[in-house]
């Protein structure tokens, strides 16, 4: 009875913990200074990089192309309808987004891991709000961390399939 008390509680405070860090991601709403849902406009100094249908994306040649010791290739904003709807943030070499993995977990808790082709894989957290990604090349040897505004690529998705 003891036993099974103890891994009742063990239980529900790892999924409190994980509802805790989850909270952390919608509180946060983006990276750095750039919340998700900002307009393209509130961001000075922004370098257009390329456009599809719905999409424009960005990058900024002031942003700080490192998280601590770990080194970045890039970071792209993408704006559907003049609103940052994602950011994408290319990691310099796996050894670099091992570092950045890390962080994120101890941020975010473990999330939802998924194998992809040749040795690649994804780990993905979901809030309310927000859909965080991170996702490893093994071929290419990079990563890349995307925060999505769920709201925002619903609309898009919608718009996307009603227009087919």
């Amino acid at each position: 009875m003891l036993r099974t008390f103890l891994l009742a509680l063990l239980l529900s405070l790892a999924f409190s913990v994980s509802a805790q860090s989850i909270a952390v991601l919608d509180a946060n709403n983006g990276f750095r200074t750039y919340k998700l849902g900002m307009h393209r406009r509130s961001i000075s100094n922004l370098k257009f990089i390329w456009a599809d249908e719905t999409t424009k994306s960005y990058t900024n040649p002031t942003d700080k192309l490192s998280i601590g010791a770990y080194e970045l290739e890039a970071i792209e904003y993408r704006f559907y309808k003049d609103l940052l709807i994602q950011i994408v943030i290319k990691i310099d070499g796996l050894s670099n987004g091992q570092g950045i993995l890390k962080a994120l977990k101890k941020a975010y808790g473990f999330g939802q891991e998924f194998n992809l082709s040749e040795g690649s894989k994804m780990i993905m957290w979901e809030s309310s709000k927000i859909e965080l990604q991170y996702t490893s090349f093994i071929g290419l040897n990079e990563a890349r961390i995307s925060f999505y505004d769920k709201k925002l690529d619903g609309q898009k998705t919608q718009r996307n399939t009603i227009k087919r």
